[in-house]
């Protein structure tokens, strides 16, 4: 698959013949040496006694038939068992790299940098995704944490309604950010739109305005007060790429693109797969995971406060328009 070093020490290197070669090429290669490292010969030459007495152990153990076969199986074991260990190693650097942001991409470019074939790239970077998927579903979210240092052992719960909620709240404070802005720099240019296009015009303001939020602090205004962040499984904030993907796939994948009755599809479809499951399609696809602390009370109370405030002045600005 891929080239990997294995440090083994390799008698037919060091006398200079390969596994293949016959018994006389075997004593040829020894009396050469013999001849070059001979310590009467290297009496100035403080390594050439050591040097002689290993050549020596190693042509009796190469010129004996049964030692040699004894060794061309250790040796074998230890390649094995050396390159297991090595492949070992790179696939969980390949899915530390993936559970840490990297895209598959950047993943299966190093790959090849490396010595590995496309095709034993794409298998590794396949496999380490079906890897992470499959942790992410039989695993909860304290099992897996409990596995990894210095991470957030509260408990976590799942929510849809409060995720939603949240989803909400961010959705009209951004569109009141939005109207603000038009409102104190007097753009005219947005005085002609219909409401259509200028619902989707504040949905894509509002997707690159949540990722940088995301990217950086890991929350929203909606989800931090409803106790809600997006992470990685190894618990770092997600990069500002990784949470736009994530921002439309929820837009269209879980809203449907707010295609009327569409959405409802998606909307339940989602709900269901994440009360099943634990985690909803687009978060499964990029590895990252939302962690959920429980809602009091007083935090439903002010989040249905807020909402219901923002679409009321909503609907107050509308019919005074109007």
């Amino acid at each position: 698959m891929c080239s990997m070093e294995v440090n083994v020490l390799n008698y037919y290197e060091i006398l200079g013949v390969d596994p293949t070669s016959s018994q006389d090429d075997v004593k040829k290669a020894y009396r050469e040496l013999v001849k070059k490292w001979h310590p009467d010969i290297n009496k100035d030459n403080p390594f050439a006694e050591e040097t002689f007495k290993k050549i020596t152990e190693i042509y009796t153990v190469l010129s004996d038939p049964q030692l040699r076969q004894e060794y061309d199986n250790q040796i074998n074991n230890n390649q094995e068992d050396a390159e297991k260990e090595e492949f070992e190693k790179l696939f969980q650097y390949i899915v530390d790299l993936l559970v840490h942001g990297n895209t598959k991409d950047d993943v299966f470019s190093y790959l090849i940098s490396i010595g590995c074939s496309a095709e034993s790239a794409q298998y590794l970077v396949l496999s380490a995704q079906n890897y992470i998927k499959e942790v992410s579903a039989t695993l909860n979210y304290s099992d897996y944490t409990n596995t990894k240092p210095h991470v957030n052992n509260e408990a976590n719960i799942i929510s849809p309604w409060a995720r939603y909620l949240a989803k909400m709240i961010d959705y009209w404070l951004f569109y009141w950010v939005f109207v603000l802005m038009i409102y104190m720099f007097n753009f005219q240019f947005f005085s002609n739109w219909d409401g259509y296009h200028f619902y989707f015009l504040v949905i894509a303001i509002g997707i690159i305005i949540e990722s940088i939020l995301i990217s950086n602090f890991g929350t929203t205004p909606g989800k931090w007060l409803l106790g809600i962040s997006i992470r990685n499984y190894c618990e770092n904030k997600i990069s500002f790429w990784q949470s736009l993907k994530r921002g439309l796939l929820v837009f269209t994948v879980g809203m449907g693109a707010s295609i009327p009755f569409v959405n409802i599809v998606t909307l339940f479809v989602s709900y269901s797969q994440l009360k099943e499951q634990g985690f909803t399609y687009w978060d499964s696809l990029l590895m990252t995971k939302v962690a959920q602390k429980p809602i009091k009370i007083v935090q439903w109370v002010i989040a249905w406060s807020i909402l219901s405030g923002l679409i009321s002045l909503g609907s107050h600005v509308g019919s005074n328009a109007n």
